[in-house]
């Protein structure tokens, strides 16, 4: 799904260019549209929907998190506005993806997203328990020593984290020391 004219063109030609059309199937969305748009994909269902989401609200939001930092960032940041800020930041976003997965519930087997902020990581895992959803996991990405992001994935399925090979115990672990490696 892709809202952007030039992402969208973008990742057009990397599908052909890797002769992928077979396998991936990529819809020109709107931003009015669901985030998980089976109908526009002529599908189903799916077994996973993956996010890397706007993690900011604006350009001030996203201006602020260079300041107080230790380190001058390590990365360049080449994303285009609609790639980095949304309504409500990652966890807005999310939650859209959230409210629609609390609708389409099995017809995807696992739902997940990446997060730039703890926070919202945090605020989703606690809308996850008040809704039910007990099928979820976490796990904290480290990019060398500096940069972190944090995933969290949930299921409406019996489909667990131990059946595919790690537990959410080991993931929830990860996550415990990615928090008291902030402090």
């Amino acid at each position: 799904m892709e809202i952007d004219n030039t992402n969208f063109l973008s990742a057009s030609q990397n599908i052909t260019l890797n002769g992928l059309q077979d396998r991936i199937k990529l819809h020109k969305n709107d931003f009015d549209s669901p985030l998980i748009n089976l109908a526009g994909l002529d599908l189903d269902g799916a077994d996973f929907v993956m996010c890397n989401p706007p993690f900011f609200t604006s350009k001030e939001d996203m201006a602020a998190t260079f300041i107080n930092k230790k380190h001058p960032p390590s990365a360049i940041c080449t994303g285009a506005d609609v790639e980095m800020i949304t309504e409500g930041g990652d966890l807005g976003f999310v939650m859209r993806i959230f409210e629609e997965s609390e609708k389409l519930r099995e017809k995807i087997q696992w739902y997940s997203s990446m997060f730039g902020k703890l926070s919202s990581a945090t605020k989703l895992i606690t809308v996850l328990k008040e809704k039910g959803v007990t099928n979820y996991t976490v796990t904290c990405l480290q990019a060398g020593n500096v940069t972190k992001r944090w995933i969290v994935a949930w299921s409406y399925g019996d489909l667990r984290p131990d059946d595919v090979g790690s537990g959410p115990s080991i993931l929830r672990t990860r996550l415990t020391l990615c928090l008291e490696s902030r402090s």
